[in-house]
């Protein structure tokens, strides 16, 4: 299984340098990004090249899906602090009853 892993790595990186060295003109190209307010406020970016634009895509997603991650993982520890608090309620009051029951065994 390991070794399909690295192999299939290899062939996704492969098919993904052959596409970048394919279509290098398109990604050369420069573009300019755009924002206007109701025409009050217009932003106008520098000439970026596409590629810069893409990677800088690909990070920002990243970003992103690595803050929605962590609030789950934040939220999960809390379910689960919250499960251990109640597991060693259940388990105490257990006890109890266990020592009544064998303390009634004893009386009889």
């Amino acid at each position: 299984m390991r070794y399909l892993k690295v192999l299939l790595a290899v062939i996704v990186f492969f098919v993904i340098i052959t596409f970048f060295t394919q279509n290098q003109e398109a990604f050369s190209q420069v573009t300019t990004l755009k924002l206007s307010f109701l025409d009050y406020c217009k932003f106008e970016s520098i000439p970026l090249p596409f590629y810069t634009l893409l990677i800088l895509s690909f990070v920002l997603g990243g970003i992103l899906i690595f803050l929605m991650l962590i609030g789950d993982k934040l939220a999960l520890a809390g379910r689960l602090s919250a499960m251990k608090l109640r597991v060693s309620t259940l388990e105490s009051q257990l006890k109890k009853y266990q020592e009544a029951a064998d303390s009634v065994k004893e009386n009889k």
